[in-house]
C-alpha cells in the first residue's frame, strides 16, 4: 500500500518489486503495524505462485503485546 492524501492506495508494482528481491521459494516474512496490510500482501504473494510466505498475524502491535523481543535505536 502508498500514501495518497490522507489514505493508502494499492501498489500497482508489489508483485514486480518483490519479484526483483525475492525468488517465489524464498522464506519471506510479511509484517505490517496491524496486520492488515501484510495480511492482503500475503494473500496477493501466494495466488501469484510465492510459495515460502508467513504473514505476522496481527502485525508489529501483536508481536510486542505478546513480550517478543524488540530492538529500540533510541
Amino acid at each position: 500500500m502508498l500514501k495518497a492524501g490522507i489514505g493508502l492506495t494499492k501498489n500497482l508494482k508489489f508483485l514486480e518489486e518483490v519479484s526483483e528481491k525475492f525468488g517465489k521459494d524464498d522464506e519471506v516474512v510479511v509484517g505490517c503495524q496491524m496486520g492488515k496490510r501484510s495480511k492482503m500482501a500475503t494473500e496477493e504473494l501466494v495466488n501469484a505462485g510465492y510459495t515460502g510466505i508467513t504473514d505476522m498475524a496481527g502485525g508489529y502491535a501483536a508481536w510486542v503485546k505478546s513480550g517478543m523481543p524488540v530492538k529500540s535505536n533510541a
